[in-house]
C-alpha cells in the first residue's frame, strides 16, 4: 500500500523489488531455488479509506499470481508490469 503515492509511482517501486528479489544471488545458501514475488498495489487518491487500499492490493495480489506469478499488479482489472 502506498497511500500518498500515484499508482503508477508505486508500482514503478514494486516493480524495482521484484526484480531484485529476482536476481538476488543465493548461490550459497539455495543455488537450485528460483525465487519469484508476486505484488498487488493500492495507492490512495484520498477518497479510500485504509481497510478498502488493503482489500484492492489483496485482489491485485491475486490477480498477480493467477495471471502466472512473479509479477505486479497495479491496475484494474489487470495491468501488469513484468520484465521477463
Amino acid at each position: 500500500m502506498f497511500p500518498e503515492a500515484p499508482l503508477a509511482t508505486a508500482a514503478a517501486f514494486c516493480e524495482g523489488v521484484r526484480v531484485a528479489i529476482g536476481n538476488a544471488d543465493r548461490d550459497k545458501i539455495a543455488p537450485d531455488m528460483k525465487v519469484t514475488v508476486s505484488i498487488g498495489v493500492a495507492a490512495g487518491d484520498g477518497m479510500r479509506l485504509t481497510g478498502e487500499l488493503m482489500q484492492l492490493a489483496d485482489s491485485r495480489l491475486y490477480l498477480a499470481n493467477a495471471g502466472g506469478r512473479d509479477r505486479v499488479v497495479a491496475g484494474e482489472p489487470l495491468a501488469s508490469w513484468h520484465a521477463g
